[in-house]
């Protein structure tokens, strides 16, 4: 057997998911920097754990897809990078589970293949792997966002760091000189012994850089903590007020990918990894099965009104009105906002579907929801097995076990 050694062990077989080399550099990863450009860099331990853990998931992915995954996973694009990380993430999950998986199966009637076969007790079904991200736009704007807070980082100053406000988002990306010496310039300016003893009135000041408008609270770094090159310029935020439905953006990814592969001739199954920000569990559910909505009964012609219930409006990636939609997926298996080295508490959850042409008859062993047509609602099962548990992470992880 051949063998390649790199810093953080010995694989053996083909080349590795990460570089051969040694790391030298222990600082934090940059907003603006990609998942594996931080991961092939940083020399922590607790990354050094991520890697070890990566490369045995990579090793037991199908060879014949290693060039394309390692090609996806190492790209600037978050999007396709975490994509790749998630079809990593559901091959082995299912593996250790003791599925079988065939990548790139065939499906009768389409030239179109889905990511894999899962083949195990109890059945198979296809499995399609993707990622519920952001548009071109909302990159594009999460890009300047990194951008101008990876320049106040960069700022450096021994005695205070900020916490930030964004009353003016420009659609111009900054550039160092709008934002650095400006920002070290202020807090320059400022006495730490008089921030320390204002009895909490920090100081605040507007910088406005291009068409941005960032407003800085001031705060005085602890005693013990002054001149620590390594410290945060951020503190906390920056926060941005509006609200976002992320229902809408969950149920037209899923739509697109309901009849990418025609009629599948055995149950199919969509893993989607929910990356924005502020999907929820609820979110996700009422994508699939509509929002909840409260129903108060009006009696014709006396102006009186009955007892208000609970109920679903039915429109929704498996319901449209009175029109079952989406027959072809069987299930919906979802994560939110997990990444290699955020493992511990993905959310797993299975949504059945229950008007599918095929339902899902494999037990699999994460918390499902599934739809009592009967009563009208929706019932709940919790998971047999944790992910944590097969994928054999324990409590802490990444962090090196203690000696």
């Amino acid at each position: 057997m051949r063998w390649f050694v790199v810093a953080d062990g010995a694989y053996p077989g083909s080349m590795p998911l990460f570089d051969v080399k040694v790391r030298t550099d222990s600082r934090l990863g940059r907003r603006t920097e990609s998942i594996f450009g931080f991961l092939d860099r940083v020399n922590r331990p607790e990354f050094a754990v991520v890697r070890d853990l990566m490369n045995g998931w990579f090793e037991r992915f199908p060879a014949e897809a290693h060039a394309d995954l390692r090609a996806r996973f190492s790209s600037d694009d978050p999007g396709q990078s975490l994509g790749a990380f998630w079809e990593l993430y559901l091959h082995e999950l299912f593996r250790a589970r003791g599925y079988t998986l065939k990548r790139d199966p065939e499906v009768p009637g389409t030239s179109r293949r889905p990511d894999f076969l899962v083949s195990g007790e109890g059945g198979e079904f296809y499995l399609e792997a993707t990622t519920i991200g952001y548009s071109k736009d909302e990159m594009a704007a999460r890009r300047r966002r990194n951008v101008v807070l990876d320049l106040v980082d960069e700022a450096q100053n021994p005695d205070f760091w900020v916490t930030i406000q964004v009353p003016g988002e420009g659609r111009k990306t900054p550039s160092r000189r709008d934002i650095v010496p400006k920002l070290e310039g202020q807090l320059n300016s400022l006495d730490w012994a008089t921030v320390v003893n204002s009895d909490g009135a920090q100081p605040e000041f507007d910088l406005h850089a291009r068409d941005w408008v960032l407003h800085f609270r001031v705060h005085a770094r602890d005693e013990a903590l002054r001149g620590d090159p390594l410290f945060p310029m951020i503190g906390m935020g920056p926060s941005w007020a509006g609200y976002v439905d992320e229902r809408q953006y969950i149920e037209s990814d899923l739509r697109a990918k309901s009849t990418r592969y025609g009629r599948p001739d055995k149950p199919f199954v969509i893993g989607a990894l929910c990356l924005r920000d502020f999907a929820t569990d609820e979110s996700i559910e009422q994508a699939l099965y509509g929002p909840q909505v409260i129903r108060v009964p009006v009696v014709d012609g006396t102006g009186s009104i009955g007892d208000a219930e609970a109920a679903r409006d039915p429109h929704a990636f498996w319901q449209w009105g009175q029109e079952q939609r989406a027959t072809r997926v069987s299930a919906v298996l979802t994560a939110r906002h997990i990444n290699p080295w955020v493992l511990l508490e993905p959310h797993l959850m299975l949504w059945k579907n229950p008007w599918a042409s095929l339902p899902l008859e494999v037990e699999l062993p994460f918390r499902t929801a599934t739809g009592n047509l009967r009563q009208n609602r929706l019932e709940f099962a919790d998971a047999t097995a944790e992910a944590r548990d097969v994928l054999g992470l324990r409590d802490g992880w990444p962090a090196p076990p203690s000696e």
